[in-house]
């Protein structure tokens, strides 16, 4: 994991916890306008699953 989608799709993470503890993570890009977010129990995951979900929406 890293910066490395970031940089390829041009854009920034936002990223919160809910009241339960779980991690929300959003991605967008206003030099694309894409823009994609998942949640999962911990950081990794839900980044993982974010970038899988971008990849799945957009590819």
């Amino acid at each position: 994991m890293g910066t490395k989608f970031l940089k390829e799709n041009k854009g920034a993470l936002k990223i919160s916890r809910t009241e339960n503890g779980a991690y929300h993570v959003a991605f967008s890009s206003p030099a694309t306008g894409r823009n994609s977010f998942a949640y999962g129990s911990d950081f990794k995951r839900a980044y993982k699953k974010m970038v899988h979900l971008y990849n799945l929406k957009y590819a």
